[in-house]
């Protein structure tokens, strides 16, 4: 019995030693994967705030965050004492700050109209905000009209189309170079061609719409400060005046009347004395009536004073 109960025990201590050790191991695993998924978590959360806090310190992140393409148009009213003038100072001055004029009309007084000019100006928009007040100097604003456009995302658009055209034109061009048949090349070329044309429209809107958002266009309407009229004290001199020049206008208008009247008038005398001519002409052609002339009755007077049958005076 003694011989048996040594192995057995010792059979049993290896067991529970081996249990243990496997306990602890298991143990051991379990404690350790966690502190692993913990670090890992713990490194990628320290990623994510690296990567958000790069985000908001890059330059180059910030910019194109807040790169927003805007198309700004707008139309200034000045009153000048010279319009022509001030439109060669705001020529100047849109030259100065890198801009252009596309248009420019003057027109001269005339009456009661005065002076006056239109300018068609492109100004960079980085210098808009001093050139407006270079012109302030110019005379009184009367008017200023400012409007922008975002056309960011047609700016987005314009460019992911032209990339996207760009790797295809790209793509055509080496199939073409490797074709073997005339078949291959002809619609290669026809591709292609199609591609191109799409691609070159494309760079046109781009660039105009970069011109745009580059460029402001300003109309600037310049017009002559309003006249005044001074009217001087009326008195002797001035009635005299006044009575003299009505006269001349009366004078004037009584000539200029004549004028209109005297053809109408001689016209009418020529028509007159012709048909007076007719009717005098026409009475003494008229024939004597058939019986001759048509004696006179006589009277009781005709007969006493020795009428045809009667006594004469002097007699019996």
């Amino acid at each position: 019995m003694r011989r048996l109960v040594g192995p057995v025990v010792l059979s049993v201590l290896v067991a529970g030693l081996a249990a243990g050790c496997s306990a602890t191991s298991t143990d051991g695993g379990d404690s350790a994967a966690p502190q692993g998924v913990e670090a890992d978590s713990a490194g990628s959360g320290s990623l994510a705030q690296d990567a958000e806090a790069q985000a908001v310190t890059d330059p180059a992140l910030a910019a194109d965050a807040t790169d927003r393409q805007v198309v700004t148009v707008g139309t200034v009213g000045i009153v000048a004492p010279d319009p022509t003038d001030a439109a060669r100072q705001a020529t100047a001055l849109t030259e100065a700050a890198g801009g252009r004029v596309e248009g420019r009309t003057e027109q001269a007084a005339s009456g009661d109209q005065g002076a006056s000019a239109h300018l068609i100006l492109r100004i960079p928009a980085a210098r808009l905000t001093e050139t407006l007040d270079a012109f302030a100097e110019l005379g009184k604003v009367e008017r200023l009209e400012l409007s922008a456009t975002d056309v960011t995302g047609q700016v987005q658009d314009l460019d992911a189309r032209i990339s996207a055209l760009t790797v295809s034109v790209g793509r055509l061009e080496a199939l073409l170079g490797a074709a073997n048949t005339s078949t291959d090349l002809v619609e290669l070329e026809s591709a292609l061609s199609g591609r191109q044309a799409d691609l070159e429209s494309m760079q046109a809107q781009r660039a105009g719409l970069a011109d745009q958002v580059e460029l402001t266009t300003i109309t600037l309407d310049l017009t002559a400060s309003p006249t005044v009229v001074v009217t001087s004290p009326r008195g002797f001199w001035t009635g005299l005046e006044s009575g003299w020049n009505g006269l001349l206008a009366t004078l004037a208008a009584v000539l200029i009347v004549t004028g209109v009247l005297l053809p109408w008038l001689a016209f009418v005398a020529v028509l007159g004395g012709a048909a007076f001519a007719v009717v005098r002409l026409v009475r003494r052609r008229r024939p004597a009536g058939p019986g001759g002339p048509v004696p006179v009755p006589a009277t009781a007077g005709d007969l006493g004073d020795g009428g045809p049958g009667g006594p004469r005076p002097g007699q019996g």
